[in-house]
């Protein structure tokens, strides 16, 4: 499986994310390709040093590569898109229709919207970096769970809806 996260510039939610999850993804010995983009990116750009530094403390580093720009063959290769706001899952879907069924919230499972902290102060930053590391993680628990292959029965010793 392979996942595209997507943000806005790709310099600072979105590549956090990114590393979040391959760090992630490795301590549960769970092989999955991650990689991000941004749907307003300047290619070529650097990450935000805020971002660095707070990922730096947590023992994750980001790449010095630059933004890369959302594009629709980028989308493609990708099972699953994960956006940071209701607005570039809009966005995303009118630019690659196609995709419909495979773009989600990164948030989705309880943390909501990740705003962008860029130009507000280190705590916006601190705050952003927490909500994507609990995203990553609840997105994690999700793929990571065993699947039970006895859908539709119920467990052994449990009582039916007839008994």
């Amino acid at each position: 499986m392979k996942t595209l996260i997507v943000c806005a510039a790709n310099v600072c939610r979105s590549p956090a994310a990114e590393v979040l999850w391959r760090h992630a993804a490795a301590e549960r010995s769970f092989p999955h390709a991650v990689a991000s983009a941004g749907l307003r990116a300047r290619s070529g750009q650097l990450p935000s040093n805020y971002m660095s530094g707070l990922l730096q403390a947590r023992g994750v580093v980001l790449p010095e590569r630059g933004s890369v720009q959302f594009h629709r063959a980028l989308a493609c290769r990708h099972e699953l898109i994960l956006v940071m706001e209701p607005a570039q899952q809009q966005q995303l879907l009118a630019l690659a229709p196609e995709l419909t069924g495979r773009v989600h919230l990164l948030g989705r499972w309880g943390q909501g919207p990740v705003r962008d902290p860029t130009g507000g102060p280190p705590e916006a930053y601190a705050y952003c970096l927490e909500q994507l590391a609990a995203a990553v993680d609840a997105w994690l628990d999700r793929l990571t769970a065993p699947v039970s292959r006895a859908v539709g029965r119920p467990a052994r010793g449990a009582m039916s809806a007839h008994a």
